[in-house]
């Protein structure tokens, strides 16, 4: 009996003692638990100073994104051989229509779903690509002619292209207040100034060159006087030039006049022929002052040359008619001579453009420069098919000033 006493105190201590450690053991993990709740309350703050000063920030952030271009309001596709066939379309080229925005140019031009946009200002619109490189040479407010495809027949649009819009993201005030979201402000920029694609005309360019001394030389030898111009001249040529990028431009250009004269002294009649010519490569810089206003500043590079032509004639016929069976003993007695004299230049001409844009697709352009000649052999001339230096020739020069006014198809 003592002995099962015993052992039951001594379980009785041993359930006591187990007691006591699981009181110790439940406030230590107690105060691990605040200690860990007091570090996690630390990082919290600690991360809600970095939000606000990460708020600051965004708030002094303006992100801008430049799509201020020309715009139609349009949903593309390109064109299939099965929706070509459904809409009785033959062309081999165009892109059809899938939507129009409400509200947008197309729209306001009355522009439709399952129109085929064929041409844009006579540019034919191959596909997609090619649609958005042909607008992308036109501003807001240009004006073109749209051709389209519809109802099984071919159409024209005056169509006018609208502007998109600058678009400036920025968080300043757009944070709610519980710091979770943000609005997107924006507002637009004023429309961008295209300097044009490119184009060509008939050129009309005055040239005033001194010919004095080949005047001279005309009346000394053959009696002409002043058959040459002396207060300048119209030369009439032709040119084009195409946008390559950042407003260069690159084309080319020639010209060419000539005028014709003759004597009768006597028996002998003497012709004449004086011409002219040049052309080149030229590169612009143009710019944009307005809308409708532009200019360039460029220069052209080329060759040229001036000729002058003498036939003389002599006869020893007195009669005013001839005889049928002797015409070859007739022939016998009038003699005939001819020169011919070239000179030949490489040229310079820096130049300056001012165009006003009557339209989308004509303008009248006006330009003034001066040509530059170099020439490293002089007067030359050709007997039997060689070559020959003229000593003592009038000292003409292919230097003037220039003046263009006319017309110009293309922008």
């Amino acid at each position: 009996m003592k002995t099962r006493i015993i052992i039951i105190g001594i379980i009785s201590l041993f359930i006591c003692s187990l007691i006591g450690q699981e009181s110790v053991i439940e406030k230590d993990i107690t105060e691990k638990l605040d200690d860990i709740k007091g570090e996690l309350l630390d990082v919290k703050m600690d991360i809600q100073k970095d939000l606000d000063e990460a708020k600051d920030e965004l708030k002094k952030i303006k992100i801008e994104i430049n799509n201020n271009s020309a715009y139609m309001g349009i949903y593309l596709a390109d064109l299939t051989l099965k929706k070509a066939r459904r809409l009785g379309y033959k062309e081999n080229y165009g892109i059809i229509i899938t939507g129009v925005k409400a509200g947008s140019p197309a729209d306001i031009a009355k522009i439709k779903r399952d129109d085929i946009l064929m041409e844009i200002d006579a540019k034919k619109v191959l596909d997609k690509a090619i649609c958005t490189e042909i607008i992308s040479e036109y501003a807001p407010k240009d004006s073109v002619i749209l051709k389209i495809f519809r109802n099984e027949a071919e159409m024209k649009l005056d169509f006018v292209f609208g502007a998109t819009e600058n678009i400036y993201y920025n968080f300043s005030d757009s944070f709610d207040k519980k710091g979770k979201a943000f609005t997107i402000n924006k507002k637009k920029e004023n429309n961008s100034k295209s300097v044009g694609f490119g184009g060509g005309s008939w050129i009309p360019v005055y040239f005033k060159q001194d010919l004095t001394e080949l005047n001279n030389w005309l009346e000394n030898q053959w009696n002409f006087k002043d058959e040459l111009y002396s207060e300048g001249v119209i030369i009439h040529g032709g040119g084009g030039k195409g946008n390559v990028g950042k407003g260069l431009f690159v084309g080319g250009m020639a010209a060419s006049y000539s005028k014709e004269f003759s004597t009768l002294d006597d028996s002998i009649k003497v012709n004449g022929k004086y011409s002219l010519s040049f052309g080149g490569v030229t590169l612009d810089k143009r710019y944009s002052l307005s809308k409708k206003i532009k200019a360039s500043i460029g220069f052209m590079i080329g060759g040229g040359n001036f000729k002058i032509n003498v036939t003389e004639s002599y006869t020893n016929l007195n009669d005013s008619s001839l005889d049928w069976d002797n015409i070859n003993s007739n022939l016998d007695l009038i003699t005939k001579a001819s020169f011919s004299g070239e000179k030949k230049f490489l040229l310079f001409q820096p130049k300056v453009m001012l165009m006003y844009r009557l339209n989308s697709w004509l303008s009248i352009r006006g330009e003034i420069g001066y040509l530059l000649g170099y020439s490293s052999k002089g007067w030359e001339t050709k007997f039997n098919g060689s070559s020959y230096s003229l000593t003592g020739a009038p000292d003409v020069n292919m230097d003037g000033i220039t003046f263009s006014i006319g017309p110009w198809f293309g922008f």
